[in-house]
């Protein structure tokens, strides 16, 4: 079973990406515990059912090693292993047009929305039905599969090394060739040991090296053509010799997953906690850069359009079918909608049947239609636009009354009631097991918020613990806070160039500090918070020689501050290695944030439903003709 389990997921996920893939080979390897896959080269077409405009010109994945503990797959941990993935996109080339590939692709891509869309409704449906179809008859295969792939979860550990992902373009700009791209030196995820009385689990995910790149091409330089047997080689030699906009950065996240059985009813104990820190980012833009940028993306915009234009165009020529090529002029610039145009009978006909068809499906996923009603479902599926498709979907979900919630017994609210989703995805909504059946509520945590600070905080828990009707008894719903995320950049710079790819020069260099952005979400109200802080903001003039104010912006100093010799920390004195004169009988000055926003949807401490709160310090601000946005450099 664990074999075929494998080789569904390598065939299913894997496969519609490389090649030479031949799971028939894993029964002796995973006797072993091992899986290895090696040299796997990127297929063609492996972009065309994400409906983008662009297309695999060359890739290889290096290794791909599995390790899996066959007498221990429940508790030690498996191990995923990717090296050297090497990739290279470009946009799609209408001049070497397959109209049945790319139809297929196109009708693929719309059905795949479509099949989502559906599983959406039928998750948040059966979410709010105690006992429903769905969760009645695969809440057996839940209580053992949704323990075993969280154990799984828990004791993964994951890393990817090697990665270069490169997009070369000789179409979209008229007489330019470019190349961006993304390398990645490894990313790792691994969990962090705990005891078995820890209510809490941990993981540890590091990024070394990550880096974005745009370069000008020159024709030596165009690797889509490379075999991608000698691919990687290539591309590894090219590391390092590239225009950066973003230099390789690394970073370091921690995740806290709360394993408690009974609902998280406190806001100061969120069930998911991320802290996701960057010491330093440096970034540089040139003009050259910027321009190339926005005609890049007006021509892929140009490709997308095209593309839909050649969906369209009639099989035969202009001598075989005069009228049809007429219609397909008129239906480009909009003026012709044929069969589907809103005002012919046969269109509203054609809705009406669609929406009887559907109905039956909806209502049970096992009917068997006949042949003239798939023929008319085939056929309206792949002729009409997705939007149009999904309202008539949309129709028929509303004429479907909503059942009597009743509420469960409490045996039976553990088993039952689960959404869709708990079931396709396990390893997501997994994280209310792994807990002992006799956790009890912590009194250090109930009391930690009766302080007279945290007023408001104590008015949240008490409103939470009344309102646990069977509507908030889902898996997002049962904790006051599901997640709380922060992520902060310590040190971040951009430089402001122009000039040619050989000798761009800083026009303006723009300096910030502790960056912190929070994100608080709550599906149990309905409601978020985002918050964002800066701590300091400096952009200094490099266009002016020997200028008196070479700091455009910066924060501004007071003049009490100015008259004690306080130290104040500003970027000033960080990027420049100056310092401001210290008296050592004062003490440190604390600073407070430059800019402080948070916005906040369904507040629970007020009745309003929206809160947004600015606060933000005094700048000093020099007015300077020569910069970027006066015209100046090409950026105008």
């Amino acid at each position: 079973m664990l074999r075929d389990l494998i080789a569904w997921v390598l065939n299913n996920y894997l496969g519609k990406y490389v090649g030479n893939l031949n799971t028939a080979q894993l029964t002796i390897a995973l006797l072993s515990g091992e899986v290895e896959l090696e040299n796997l080269p990127l297929r063609r077409d492996a972009l065309r059912n994400l409906g983008l405009p662009l297309q695999a010109l060359s890739g290889s994945v290096g290794k791909i090693k599995l390790q899996v503990p066959v007498r221990q797959f429940w508790t030690a941990p498996w191990c995923i292993h990717i090296e050297k993935v090497n990739v290279v996109v470009g946009p799609v080339n209408l001049e070497e047009w397959d109209a049945e590939a790319e139809e297929q692709a196109d009708f693929d891509f719309k059905v795949a929305r479509l099949d989502r869309f559906e599983a959406k409704w039928r998750a948040a449906r059966e979410a709010s039905i105690e006992g429903g179809y769905y969760a009645s008859s695969y809440s057996g295969w839940m209580n053992f599969g949704t323990s075993l792939v969280t154990n799984i979860v828990e004791n993964l550990q994951l890393k990817i090394s090697d990665v270069h992902i490169r997009y070369e373009d000789a179409i979209s700009v008229p007489d330019q060739r470019f190349a961006c791209g993304v390398t990645v030196q490894w990313l790792s995820a691994q969990t962090c040991p705990t005891s078995t009385s820890n209510q809490a689990s941990f993981k540890v995910m590091e990024l070394q090296n990550l880096s974005l790149y745009w370069d000008r091409l020159e024709t030596a330089e165009i690797y889509g053509e490379t075999p991608s047997t000698e691919l990687a080689a290539v591309m590894e030699k090219s590391r390092f010799q590239h225009q950066f906009i973003v230099s390789p950065v690394s970073a370091q996240a921690k995740l806290k997953r709360d394993r408690s059985e009974i609902p998280l009813r406190t806001r100061s104990r969120p069930r998911l906690v991320c802290d996701l820190v960057l010491e330093e980012v440096s970034m540089s833009l040139a003009d050259w850069q910027y321009n190339q940028m926005v005609e890049c993306v007006r021509g892929l915009d140009d490709i997308a359009k095209y593309r839909r234009f050649h969906l369209l165009r009639p099989h035969t020529t202009v001598r075989e079918d005069v009228r049809a090529w007429w219609k397909y002029a008129a239906r480009c610039h909009g003026f012709f909608r044929g069969e589907n145009c809103f005002t012919s009978p046969n269109y509203i006909r054609n809705n009406v049947r669609y929406i009887e068809i559907y109905s039956k499906l909806i209502r049970n996923p096992n009917e068997v239609l006949s042949a003239e009603e798939k023929e008319h479902k085939d056929h309206l599926e792949r002729v009409r636009e997705y939007e149009e498709l999904k309202n008539l979907r949309e129709i028929c979900m509303n004429r479907i009354p909503c059942p009597e919630v009743k509420p469960p017994a409490k045996e039976e609210s553990q088993s039952q009631g689960r959404s869709m989703l708990h079931f396709w995805f396990p390893q997501w909504l997994g994280w209310y097991n792994n807990a002992g059946s006799d956790v009890k509520a912590s009194p250090e945590a109930a009391e930690s918020s009766a302080t007279p600070s945290a007023k408001d905080l104590l008015e949240d828990d008490i409103l939470n613990a009344l309102s646990t009707g069977v509507d908030t008894n889902s898996v997002l719903k049962r904790d006051a806070v599901f997640g709380k995320f922060d992520f902060t950049l310590k040190k971040g710079t951009l430089d402001i160039c122009s000039g040619s790819p050989d000798g761009s020069k800083p026009m303006i260099q723009f300096f910030f500090e502790n960056l912190i952005l929070s994100l608080e979400s709550r599906p149990r109200s309905a409601s978020h918070l985002v918050g964002l802080s800066l701590g300091s903001v400096l952009l200094k003039d490099r266009i002016t020689p020997n200028t008196e104010f070479p700091d455009v912006i910066r924060p501004q100093v007071k003049e009490e501050n100015k008259r004690q010799l306080i130290p104040k920390r500003t970027l000033s004195n960080i990027f420049t290695g100056t310092s401001t004169p210290q008296v050592a009988s004062q003490q440190p000055q604390v600073n407070e944030p430059l800019f402080v926003l948070q916005y906040e949807r369904k507040p629970l401490s007020y009745s309003a439903d929206y809160r947004l709160f600015v606060k933000s310090q005094s700048l000093d601000i020099v007015y300077n003709t020569g910069t970027p946005w006066k015209g100046g450099g090409g950026w105008g």
